[in-house]
């Protein structure tokens, strides 16, 4: 088994743009596409006790390690988005338990609850006003229910609420835990830009462990370390 022990830097991602992905059979397809830096094969990266095939690059610092989870959305059953394995991040935490609602919200404010589809979320707003006197940071937090068993547990916060009408962008990310990996996907949007994101987290959730499935060869190990660099 080969191991890198050299550093790389995970790039950001920005945009986010809805398209349905495209039904086809994982064998008919490279993993990476030829746009990634690291197509067509990728590299896997320890990322707690599991282990994740990606095509970006990747990052370590005392207190986490984190990358830019990108895989061909051809090869992901059931995609709801083709940007969801394209900007998904993800982050595991040295010593410590992975993000939870609760490092956003703790002092936040509860506001009620917010609907999206099927999906009730407990809602949370900034405990303090923008100075336009608006609302600027709000949280939605899904703890599951089993009469959707399909829809993960996620939260998802928002901020810019205040400057939309200013012509200013809004940022929300929509938070995952799987075990003790935390993957969050990012999202812009403005009046210029559109926001038809704020109407799909619930499936935007279910994507991030569709691509999270897809990438974790945990069990495939010894046959990827015939061909590919990993990263412990």
């Amino acid at each position: 088994m080969r191991i890198v022990k050299r550093m790389m830097i995970a790039s950001a991602g920005c945009l986010a743009l809805l398209a349905l992905a495209f039904p086809a059979l994982a064998e008919e397809h490279p993993y990476c596409l030829d746009t990634t830096p690291l197509a067509p094969d990728g590299i896997v990266i320890k990322m707690g006790e599991e282990y994740y095939r990606t095509c970006e690059e990747w990052g370590d610092t005392e207190t986490r390690r984190q990358f830019i989870l990108r895989i061909n959305p051809a090869l992901v059953p059931d995609l709801f988005s083709t940007y969801s394995p394209s900007n998904l991040r993800m982050m595991y935490l040295h010593g410590e338990k992975p993000f939870t609602p609760e490092t956003h919200t703790r002092v936040d404010v509860r506001a009620g609850y917010h609907q999206i589809g099927s999906v009730e979320y407990e809602k949370y707003v900034a405990s303090s006003l923008a100075p336009n006197g608006l609302n600027n940071v709000t949280d939605y937090v899904f703890r599951g229910d089993a009469n959707l068993p399909d829809i993960p547990p996620h939260w998802v916060l928002c901020a810019g609420w205040a400057g939309i009408d200013e012509g200013r962008s809004l940022n929300c990310s929509v938070w995952v835990n799987v075990d003790d990996i935390t993957a969050r996907l990012w999202f812009i949007g403005s009046n210029e830009r559109g926001f038809k994101f704020l109407d799909h987290f619930p499936s935007f959730a279910q994507d991030i462990v569709r691509v999270l499935e897809v990438a974790n060869v945990t069990d495939e190990l010894d046959e990827m370390s015939k061909f590919l660099d990993i990263v412990e």
